[in-house]
């Protein structure tokens, strides 16, 4: 019997190569432009920390590998902006 991980890490395989094949490097480049600046997660949490203030991490998730669709239209750039105004220490 294949295990649940087997079967998550071989349907993301055959996802990657459908996506490798949809676009180009040019175009993934080109959304870069597009994302939110990051931040360094370990510095986030120390800071945190360091203020003695409680720490949330929060996850923007549209589906589940397990589980399947999580949330139709999931405006990840949106929610992360509300998460981020709400206080999460990292996203």
């Amino acid at each position: 019997m294949t295990s649940i991980l087997a079967e998550i890490c071989d349907k993301k395989r055959i996802h990657v190569d459908a996506m490798k094949s949809s676009c180009s490097l040019q175009d993934v480049k080109g959304r870069i432009d597009d994302t939110l600046p990051s931040r360094s997660f370990e510095q986030a949490l120390y800071l945190k920390k360091k203020s003695k203030t409680p720490s949330v991490i929060a996850e923007v998730k549209k589906a589940s590998p397990s589980k399947g669709g999580i949330r139709e239209n999931c405006d990840r750039k949106s929610i992360s902006r509300n998460v981020n105004g709400a206080g999460a220490t990292c996203i």
